[in-house]
């Protein structure tokens, strides 16, 4: 039964990224914009070359807000609040697997959707990992496609596998599963120390 329902999110999962795709590919703005062509010559001999490139946007790109993990964290309809933070020898050598409680709230109108996919820790060196689905402190639950319906909250953990060198962690949100054409918004925690 747990091979069936691994099938059922691996498709799930598949669909979305194919829908995403198709939607980011038909909205894209630049793909509604008249095309320029050079215009041909009638010479022979000579021909002009253009190299055409795309507009750059002059508006800088801003440095983003780092919270606290004190600090009550609203983004978009989610509510995040950490509760703690731990580490533990890791089952490979020379790792520990680091683990963030963390109680999420549906402070909007529709219910979402929580997984550990939807977040990202980047250590002091700014080297980034992702969420170990596989392992578990004694079994605690971890966040696994949760529904959340509006005005309530779900508490889980995130885990990941880093090096023993490990020692100051930022945690990464962002609002979807996938960060497809970089279209995800993040907020950062700043953990602090985990030894």
């Amino acid at each position: 039964m747990r091979k069936r329902a691994l099938v059922h999110i691996v498709w799930l999962l598949v669909g979305v990224f194919v829908l995403g795709l198709i939607l980011k590919l038909s909205l894209d703005p630049s793909d509604n914009e008249p095309k320029q062509i050079p215009a041909a010559t009638t010479s022979v001999l000579t021909e002009e070359v253009k190299e055409i490139t795309p507009e750059t946007s002059t508006a800088e790109k801003k440095e983003p807000t780092i919270y606290s993990a004190e600090d009550t964290v609203k983004f978009g309809d989610y509510q995040i609040n950490v509760k703690g933070a731990e580490s533990t020898k890791g089952t490979e050598e020379g790792s520990k697997l680091i683990q963030i409680q963390l109680s999420v709230k549906n402070i909007g109108k529709e219910p979402i959707n929580v997984d550990s996919s939807y977040f990202e820790m980047y250590d002091q060196n700014d080297r980034k990992f992702e969420t170990d689905a596989m392992d578990s402190f004694g079994g605690d639950p971890i966040f696994l496609m949760d529904s959340i319906n509006p005005g309530l909250s779900l508490t889980r953990k995130v885990i990941f596998a880093v090096p023993e060198d490990v020692t100051s962690v930022k945690l990464a949100v962002r609002d979807n599963m996938f960060d497809l054409f970089d279209s995800a918004d993040y907020v950062y925690i700043d953990i602090g120390s985990v030894k």
